[in-house]
């Protein structure tokens, strides 16, 4: 797994861990793929469960993309800033955008 993988793991761990944020996800059905820079992982979702795979699933639920920077903006919450990356092109979702919104509680730093 990459250093990517293995942050959004232990970032998802810790979350889950915690009642109110993992029944958020216990009814979820989604794959999403995210790519942080040069690394892909994709995230699937289902029954409470979170599995992290290395690389893009062909057919995802949704996707997020963006610099790394950008990326962990979401996640400290600095959502100030998206907007002025998602303009410029170094933050980008797609898909169902509302399979993304687990992603919130999830991957809270």
């Amino acid at each position: 797994m990459s250093i990517t993988g293995l942050i959004l793991k232990k970032i998802i761990d810790q979350n889950i861990a915690d009642p109110k944020i993992y029944s958020k996800i216990t009814t979820i059905d989604s794959v999403i793929n995210v790519q942080a820079g040069r690394m892909k992982v994709t995230l699937i979702l289902k029954n409470g469960e979170v599995e992290i795979k290395m690389g893009h699933h062909p057919s995802p639920t949704a996707s997020v993309a963006g610099t790394m920077d950008a990326i962990m903006e979401v996640g400290q919450r600095k959502f100030h800033r998206v907007p002025a990356k998602f303009l410029s092109g170094k933050f980008k979702v797609g898909g169902n955008l509302f399979a993304l919104m687990p992603l919130l509680s999830i991957l809270k730093m």
